[in-house]
């Protein structure tokens, strides 16, 4: 089990762009120099599910914020 499966958390730094797209969600890659991924409880990318296809949302997208529950 990860660190913090379960924990509600709002991701609102780094420099957040979409990756790739799925049916029920997308991925997110922390592009900052140097990335998040370094520091306890940081990412580098991460998948946010979101029950369906997020319309709207390209890959290149930068994101500002990710609130929800942390599940692996």
């Amino acid at each position: 089990m990860a660190p913090l499966d379960g924990d509600f958390v709002n991701v609102d730094r780094g420099d957040l762009i979409v990756t790739g797209i799925t049916a029920d969600g997308y991925f997110v890659t922390d592009r900052s120099e140097p990335p998040l991924a370094g520091l306890p409880g940081n990412f580098a990318s991460i998948f946010v599910y979101n029950y369906n296809y997020p319309d709207g949302l390209e890959v290149g997208d930068r994101v500002q914020s990710i609130t929800g529950t942390i599940g692996e």
